[in-house]
């Protein structure tokens, strides 16, 4: 009985610790427009990393493909059957 209300005080109180008690009120505005900046940001970036997810797939098709394609004619022969 001792051990049970011992483990239940040890997880109770590191429920305090981890979550804590729910603070009331809003954030400073300087820490709000800093955290908007960063979601812009965060933003912009992950469109970069689309664009160059799908340069690289893009790139990478383009290289599969290669082997794939007829050569191009020669230009000298070209111009000796011409």
């Amino acid at each position: 009985m001792m051990m049970t209300f011992f483990w239940l005080m040890v997880l109770m109180m590191m429920g305090w610790w981890m979550f804590g008690t729910p603070r009331e009120g809003r954030l400073p505005p300087h820490v709000q427009s800093e955290l908007a900046r960063l979601r812009d940001e965060v933003d912009r970036l992950s469109e970069q990393v689309n664009r160059l997810s799908e340069e690289q797939s893009y790139m990478t098709r383009l290289l599969a493909e290669g082997d794939r394609r007829p050569p191009l004619p020669n230009p000298e022969t070209r111009d000796a059957d011409t």
